[in-house]
């Protein structure tokens, strides 16, 4: 879980704290958001914050599985357009909480909203 609240706004630009597991005791993480370009930067990272990383062969390895149950229940398989194969041996590395309050910012945005704050959750 991650919270994120608007600290900033100036123009175009929106700046975001945000704090993993809402870890207000601990230095929170610094977003910026550039309506204009539509898109969004990770400042300084939170400190509880963490990159986490796989390979291009374990993110196929998931895709087959999903495809696999996606079969069992009668559905389609997952588009390359949906989730594209990857090169085996490419690593991909991502910020844990960051990519959350990115997420969550980009689904409301699509939705025509500019949030005050946030929490974003998963499993």
């Amino acid at each position: 879980m991650v919270t994120y609240e608007l600290v900033k706004r100036g123009g175009d630009t929106l700046t975001y704290h945000y704090w993993p597991e809402d870890d207000r005791s601990a230095k929170y993480g610094t977003i910026t958001v550039d309506l204009s370009s539509e898109t969004a930067d990770l400042v300084e990272p939170a400190e509880r914050d963490f990159k986490s990383r796989t390979t291009g062969a374990d993110m196929n390895a998931m895709r087959d599985d999903i495809n696999r149950m996606r079969l069992e229940r009668g559905e389609e398989p997952l588009t390359e357009e949906e989730l594209p194969t990857e090169q085996d041996d490419e690593v991909y590395e991502w910020w844990v909480y960051y990519d959350q309050v990115l997420s969550d910012l980009l689904r409301k945005h699509d939705a025509g909203e500019i949030p005050e704050r946030g929490m974003a959750a998963w499993y």
